[in-house]
């Protein structure tokens, strides 16, 4: 069988600008919610929305070209591979998803730093939720979307390094934009 070709150079930069969104917004967000820093709200959301857009962007690039192949040769590590990028894929939308309609229903509003997407709903100078019931139903399926994604992370994070130093294969490289010639 021959080997996998090189990852589109779209499907990296896609990658790894998620990947940076997501390494800036997960520290902010838990540093907002158990400080309650109120400066840093208004950037973690606008960072999610950017992240959100380019996530669909991806999504919608995955649909078309589809995935990065695995050069793995284990079938067992090829399927919890491509297991693994389906969960995270899911979870990159579901994540800025849960966010973005908790703080719609909690009355906050989101957008793009002062670009107001859904705006704020203050009524006589107070936020009310335009869905209390919603509310924290939604803010519970962020925070677990956030802490499996992170999770899952984590665990690509580390089968990245496996591969590089351990199996010394090409996927890291691959990843990196660096031709492999394998």
């Amino acid at each position: 069988m021959p080997p996998p070709s090189e990852p589109h150079s779209i499907s990296i930069v896609l990658h790894w600008a998620i990947a940076l969104l997501i390494l800036a917004i997960f520290p902010i967000g838990i540093y907002m919610a158990q400080t309650h820093t109120l400066e840093l709200y208004d950037l973690h959301k606008s960072l999610g929305v950017i992240a959100y857009i380019i996530i669909v962007l991806r999504l919608i690039w995955v649909f078309w070209k589809g995935e990065i192949k695995s050069i793995a040769e284990n079938p067992r590590e090829k399927a919890l591979a491509k297991f693994v990028h389906r969960l995270m894929l899911i979870l990159t939308f579901l994540v800025p998803t849960f966010g973005m309609m908790y703080s719609a229903s909690a009355g906050y509003g989101f957008g793009i730093f002062s670009w107001r997407i859904v705006p704020l709903n203050l009524v006589n100078g107070e936020v009310l939720p335009l869905s209390p019931l919603l509310k924290p139903i939604l803010l519970l399926g962020h925070e677990i979307t956030s802490y499996a994604m992170m999770l899952i992370i984590l665990g690509h994070i580390g089968a990245a390094f496996k591969h590089h130093f351990l199996d010394k294969d090409t996927t890291l490289k691959r990843m990196l934009g660096l031709r492999t010639n394998r």
